[in-house]
């Protein structure tokens, strides 16, 4: 059953209040868990222009997400995300994960 657009833009904004209250908690607590990661803000910086445009059909406004990156910028952007995640586990003493 489809929303009504001024219920489906409730229900948009209703989550971006709630996304936006964790993004406040996560950046003031995030200090508070280890330093040492704080040298993995570059990498994850680098990651973030693939999250919505990857997430979300319509990040692209005139293409998909399967056309806006080539593949080195796909291998790139996993390897990274593997060294965060090696790094973390690491951290939390999961160095196999």
């Amino acid at each position: 059953m489809r929303l009504p657009p001024e219920r489906q833009g409730q229900r948009w904004l209703d989550q971006a209040r709630q996304d936006l209250e964790a993004a406040e908690v996560l950046l003031r607590d995030a200090a508070t868990y280890h330093e040492g990661l704080d040298a993995l803000r570059p990498t994850g910086a680098a990651l973030d222009k693939f999250y919505i445009t990857t997430r979300y059909p319509n990040g692209l406004p005139d293409g998909v997400p399967a056309d806006a990156y080539t593949e080195q910028e796909a291998a790139d952007a996993i390897a990274k995300a593997g060294s965060i995640l090696h790094a973390v586990a690491q951290h939390v003493g999961h160095a196999s994960s």
